[in-house]
């Protein structure tokens, strides 16, 4: 009986696994350039800010990793390539950017 190993393999799993490897890796880095202590007090008058966006943010991975493990990859993957659109969309609306015609072939 054939099993199929990455439809078995939990979606958080997925996404907790490399961030735990960056993490290690990004620590590693700073401990070794002596930069750590910098990070702390640098982004304390940022820290509700910074847990907003790290729980939105975990919450967008593991939706993406829940939907790749369902059957509608299609959609997921129509979704997903939209994201560039929606930034630039909102790039316009709230930052009042303008677009150069180069960004709108990289939109297309």
């Amino acid at each position: 009986m054939r099993v199929n190993f990455w439809r078995e393999v939990n979606p958080i799993l997925v996404i907790w696994f490399p961030w735990l490897v960056t993490a290690i890796l990004a620590f590693t880095y700073l401990l070794f350039k002596k930069r750590w202590k910098n990070i702390v007090p640098r982004s304390k008058p940022f820290w509700k800010l910074l847990t907003v966006m790290i729980i939105i943010d975990i919450t967008a991975w593991l939706c993406y990793s829940f939907a790749l493990s369902q059957k509608e990859l299609s959609i997921t993957t129509s979704i997903t390539e939209s994201f560039v659109v929606i930034a630039m969309i909102l790039g316009i609306i709230f930052n009042k950017e303008r677009i150069r015609p180069i960004q709108y072939l990289g939109a297309a």
